[in-house]
């Protein structure tokens, strides 16, 4: 019992520290910093996906009042910049981006003003942003249910080497299940509602599925039948786990 409980537990701890770790790796991750002026400071955490059907509210936060700005934005490969004035709310500015279609692809930053000086926001380059069609909280939910109950159970498959009685093959079992619902549901349907897609013909593929979800599905599915057809369970279930991890962490999604 005491054996089962901290394979259990090692299994979330290591999912937890592999989503952390992709969660800040990845190139969706905000584009965020201080900056320090003589009033005081002011904060910025600019997102690079607008999941919105009313424009994107851009924030800029200070501990003092005054602070002045605007907000720059332009279509990818446009040379004209479009300029909003931030609006002060006190301690705040904030400007709306124009709602786009689904999958446009825009850049953006701030100016900010202070005693005649200039400063661009964020400093080195500019923000890129895609725009999206929001989601339904049901279907974010369970598609990262199963995305992360398909990282722990392989974990935990391979976890399950140090066990007096290993019960690999059920683990695998409920691992391929777990991405089989990411991949050929949850994660097509949200993809789908992003773009626009529903009700709508001719869309490519390449659209409602992505590398990574494919890549979790096949790797579950030739770790399982490897587990049940080879002696060497141990040997693919640790394997298995590997490679899913490696593929969560690096595969484009």
């Amino acid at each position: 019992m005491k054996q089962s409980f901290i394979l259990w537990l090692s299994a979330v701890i290591i999912t937890f520290l592999v989503g952390y770790a992709q969660r800040i790796s990845s190139i969706d991750y905000p584009v965020s910093g201080t900056i320090d002026l003589k009033e005081g400071s002011f904060s910025f955490s600019f997102d690079k996906m607008a999941r919105t059907k009313s424009g994107y509210k851009v924030w800029i936060v200070s501990d003092f009042a005054g602070l002045k700005g605007n907000l720059l934005w332009r279509h990818k490969g446009d040379s004209d910049w479009q300029t909003i004035a931030m609006t002060d709310t006190g301690k705040a500015l904030y400007a709306i981006i124009p709602q786009q279609v689904p999958l446009s692809q825009i850049e953006y930053r701030a100016k900010i003003f202070d005693q005649n000086k200039t400063y661009l926001v964020p400093v080195e380059s500019n923000v890129p942003l895609t725009f999206l069609n929001p989601v339904p909280d049901e279907i974010n939910q369970f598609y990262f249910i199963t995305l992360f109950a398909g990282l722990f159970l392989s974990i935990r498959a391979a976890l399950e080497s140090f066990s007096d009685k290993p019960k690999i093959k059920r683990l695998a079992v409920f691992t391929t299940i777990s991405f089989f619902s990411y991949t050929l549901v949850f994660n097509t349907v949200k993809k789908a509602v992003e773009i626009g897609a529903i009700g709508k013909g001719g869309v490519p593929l390449s659209d409602i599925f992505d590398m990574r979800s494919v890549l979790l599905f096949a790797v579950s599915i030739i770790t399982m039948l490897l587990i049940f057809n080879t002696k060497r369970q141990k040997f693919w279930a640790s394997a298995g786990a590997i490679i899913t991890v490696l593929v969560f962490l690096l595969a484009k999604y």
